[in-house]
């Protein structure tokens, strides 16, 4: 959910940089580095309280310093930036990572988005309105996108091929004027089609199993957020499975019974304070958004209370 109103801009974005799935970074104009993701560092191999404060020049190789404050400044000034950027690994090595950023995401504060897989080349594309005409579909995968998932989890998540995946990237990218996937992110979050919250969320996605009567007799899950696999390895096992076969637990939770309400009404609804108790997650309170999808899917965005 959406940090308290009480918060700043720059605060809000350091939050959910600091809780994102995806390797993301937010900096201050003088190129400090305000907030990191687990991703980011996992990526440079570094900790976390040793690069935050501190300026990102003290990364970069001596061979890339002397073009870096021409790059900063032409950035400063166009408001985006896609490219490459070596910087120096714990033993000295050179790290080679791809980014796409953008300025001013809150006032003075730039965040940029980095992958390790995607060629990135070009500028935006022109000529259409940002943010406008995303679908339901369009942003459910940008949710996805966002969250680290690759085309075939999103199709086996959505139900639907890979070549359907890359079809409803393709159009995004289009609407949002954009080249690349993690370029749609970045723009998807500065003009509000992702909102912020989306970052420090986890993301479940169900397949409903529908009893005689029509309603949810059990789901299936398709998807979970890489992070609570990782802390929770065991979950990984259960994706394809009845939730009654391994997780009795949820049915008669609060989520579970969300889900149900979702359903009938085919809109959206928060929880708030919601007990989930499951084997391979710690008993939690947790607060989100379940939201109906096609394919009789049903997507839990939320995060621990």
């Amino acid at each position: 959910m959406p940090p308290g109103p009480s918060l700043s801009a720059e605060a809000r974005v350091i939050e959910t940089v600091s809780r994102a799935s995806a390797s993301m970074v937010a900096l201050d104009s003088q190129r400090n580095y305000l907030a990191v993701s687990d991703a980011y560092l996992r990526l440079i191999r570094r900790r976390r309280a040793d690069i935050i404060g501190t300026p990102f020049d003290h990364q970069t190789p001596e061979t890339s310093l002397d073009g870096l404050e021409d790059r900063w400044r032409r950035f400063l000034e166009t408001g985006s930036d896609i490219g490459t950027f070596d910087m120096v690994g714990p033993d000295g090595e050179t790290i080679r990572y791809r980014m796409s950023a953008m300025t001013d995401v809150a006032p003075g504060v730039h965040l940029s988005v980095t992958t390790d897989g995607e060629i990135i080349d070009g500028p935006a594309v022109p000529g259409f309105r940002v943010g406008h005409d995303v679908s339901p579909r369009e942003r459910t995968i940008l949710w996805l996108l966002m969250d680290g998932a690759t085309g075939a989890q999103i199709a086996y998540a959505l139900g639907i091929s890979e070549q359907t995946v890359q079809k409803h990237v393709a159009n995004v990218k289009r609407k949002l004027g954009a080249v690349t996937r993690s370029r749609a992110v970045v723009l998807a979050l500065r003009d509000g089609v992702l909102e912020p919250s989306v970052i420090e969320d986890h993301i479940a996605i169900h397949e409903i199993i529908r009893g005689a009567d029509g309603g949810i007799a059990d789901t299936v899950l398709r998807y979970i957020s890489g992070d609570l696999v990782q802390s929770s390895p065991q979950l990984s096992v259960n994706v394809g499975r009845p939730h009654r076969a391994w997780s009795p637990g949820f049915l008669e939770s609060d989520i579970f019974a969300c889900m149900v309400q979702v359903d009938a009404v085919q809109e959206a609804r928060e929880f708030h304070g919601a007990a989930l108790h499951h084997a391979g997650l710690p008993s939690a309170q947790w607060e989100g958004v379940v939201v109906p999808l096609l394919n009789d899917r049903i997507a839990v965005r939320g995060h621990m209370a």
